[in-house]
C-alpha cells in the first residue's frame, strides 16, 4: 500500500476523532485534552519496568511486551482520568464566549441534558398548558 493512502487514512481519522470531541464543547474537548496529555506522560514514563516482567513471562510474550505494556498503562490512566474528571465537572462550564455554543451546536449527537434543563421545560410545558386550558 503507497504511504500516501496510509497518510491520508491517518489524517482521515484525526479529524473524525477531532469531529467526535468537539461535540462535548469546548470545556469536555480541553478536558479530554489534559486526559490524553496525562495519561500519554505517565505510560511513557512506566510501561518499560511493565515490558521487562511481561517479556520475563516466555518467550512468545517478548516481541509484544512494549506495545502491551504501552497501551494498557495507557488506557487505565485515560479512564481513570476520564471518571475523575466526569465525576468532578459533570456539566459543561458556561462561557459568554461563541466558541463553546459553535463546537456543540456543529455536532451530530444531540447535546446532553441536566436534570435542571429537563425540569424547567417541564414547568414550562406545564404553564403553558395551563395558560392554553384556562
Amino acid at each position: 500500500m503507497p504511504p500516501v493512502i496510509i497518510d491520508l487514512a491517518v489524517i482521515v481519522l484525526a479529524l473524525g476523532i477531532t469531529y467526535a470531541l468537539s461535540s462535548e464543547g469546548l470545556w469536555g474537548a480541553a478536558l479530554m485534552f489534559f486526559n490524553i496529555l496525562f495519561s500519554t506522560l505517565i505510560a511513557l514514563n512506566f510501561y518499560e519496568p511493565l515490558a521487562g516482567v511481561i517479556s520475563g513471562l516466555g518467550s512468545f510474550a517478548q516481541g509484544y511486551a512494549d506495545t502491551f505494556a504501552l497501551m494498557s498503562i495507557y488506557v487505565v490512566c485515560l479512564i481513570i482520568l476520564r471518571i475523575t474528571t466526569d465525576s468532578i465537572a459533570p456539566a459543561m462550564v458556561r462561557s459568554p464566549l461563541p466558541s463553546t455554543t459553535w463546537a456543540g451546536s456543529h455536532s451530530p449527537w444531540p447535546p446532553p441534558r441536566s436534570r435542571c434543563r429537563s425540569c424547567c421545560s417541564l414547568s414550562r410545558r406545564r404553564r403553558s398548558t395551563r395558560r392554553s386550558s384556562e
